[in-house]
């Protein structure tokens, strides 16, 4: 069964750890993620696209007084706790990140082109946390304006949108 999990900032690979110490090597853990790169630092690193959450997946799941113990890890803020339905739609949605996934694991730039519909935000790059209103995606290109600039976006970029 999946059950998502609020980490602590930066805490991360502690909860990961204490996870797995607690519960075993039979959980398996997704974190959906993008590489980005600081062009001035020549240095790369990747984001978590769902934030501090982070899913979790283990048959040990479905037993209530499992979680209740597990709400002490280090690192865990909280558990959001599902029924099977959510686990479904949980396991659908690693699926199409993972077909999404380049042979590193990241989710490609063109993940996110199916979802954009009006608004973008450039979450990269030297245009970051620039807001664009979206004229239209063709040809695997994104074409948008940002008051009289006009932005063009291959899927294949390293500078990622995310839908508003």
């Amino acid at each position: 069964m999946w059950v998502v999990a609020k980490v602590k900032s930066n805490s991360e690979k502690i909860f990961i750890q204490e996870l797995k110490n607690k519960i075993g090597t039979k959980t398996n853990i997704y974190l959906p993620k993008i590489l980005l790169t600081n062009n001035y630092k020549k240095k790369s690193y990747y984001k978590n696209i769902l934030g501090n959450y982070i899913l979790c997946k283990s048959d040990l799941f479905k037993n209530a007084n499992i979680l209740k113990k597990l709400n002490f890890t280090k690192g865990l803020n909280y558990f959001l706790i599902g029924s099977n339905k959510d686990s479904n739609e949980i396991n659908k949605f690693v699926n199409l990140c993972r077909d999404n996934e380049d042979e590193n694991g990241f989710i490609s730039n063109s993940f996110f082109f199916d979802k954009i519909n009006k608004h973008s935000e450039i979450v990269t790059g030297p245009f970051k946390n620039i807001l664009l209103d979206i004229i239209k995606i063709k040809n695997k290109k994104l074409i948008g304006i940002a008051g009289d600039i006009k932005f063009v976006i291959n899927n294949k970029c390293k500078n990622y949108c995310y839908p508003v």
